[in-house]
């Protein structure tokens, strides 16, 4: 038999930080954390908290409804993500806690680090909008971030836009030479690159340092949840 919930015992747990790692680019869904056969009288509910606690979704899984005998809790990506390090706060509140509104306020607090594969240079999101007759992203519309990195050569450089319109990808950059010799993957949802950018068969306009390319299909739409690779 289950003991009764016991409200000391839920006060007494440590803040604590838990570190963990994932890769770049995978699909949305993908697991970072999973808590497997935990048992209690009633379930957990998991919060997240913080400015990156929107990249990812909680969730409890029991194939019989009864908590006491075991179920499984994990974090997932809600997103493929870009390269970087991501922190945000976890509490846990009992389901009989749920009526009164009460979340313990002891928080776990959690790191995840996101690696990029060998030879990428730069990564970013990449939410597109309509604006005007484009679908596109800027500093102003939609999500392009982070827009500035540093190229092979150490130097700065800022991707400020991506745009489709009438049959065109075109690409604000400066410097407009920063991603010679590269390749911009554009990855979606599921993981899969739908689209690849090779510089090298761009058309360059230095005067306004942007860049395009022709192409046969749209391949982007207004509220898009994109991911952008800048590799070798």
């Amino acid at each position: 038999m289950a003991k009764k919930y016991d409200e000391r015992e839920v006060k007494s747990q440590d803040s604590r930080m838990i570190e963990t790692g994932i890769g770049s680019g995978l699909p949305a869904r993908s697991l970072v954390i999973n808590r497997v056969d935990m048992s209690t009288m009633t379930y957990w509910y998991f919060h997240l908290y913080g400015d990156d606690a929107a990249y990812f979704n909680v969730a409890v899984v029991d194939a019989d409804d009864n908590p006491e005998n075991g179920y499984d809790g994990s974090i997932r990506t809600a997103r493929p993500l870009p390269a970087r390090r991501y922190a945000m706060e976890e509490a846990r509140q009992l389901e009989v806690m749920v009526p009164c509104g009460y979340i313990p306020p002891k928080r776990i607090m959690r790191t995840i680090n996101v690696t990029a594969p060998v030879g990428v240079l730069h990564e970013l999101f990449f939410d597109p909008v309509t604006v005007g007759s484009a679908v596109a992203a800027n500093a102003t519309n939609g999500v392009l971030k982070p827009s500035a990195f540093t190229d092979d050569n150490g130097a700065s450089a800022t991707l400020s836009s991506i745009s489709y319109e009438s049959s065109t990808v075109k690409m604000s950059l400066s410097p407009n030479d920063a991603l010679d010799h590269h390749i911009l993957d554009i990855i979606e949802l599921d993981g899969a690159v739908s689209l690849s950018l090779d510089v090298a068969a761009a058309t360059v306009d230095a005067a306004n340092d942007t860049l395009s390319w022709s192409v046969s299909e749209q391949p982007w739409h207004d509220g898009d949840k994109l991911m952008v690779r800048i590799r070798e």
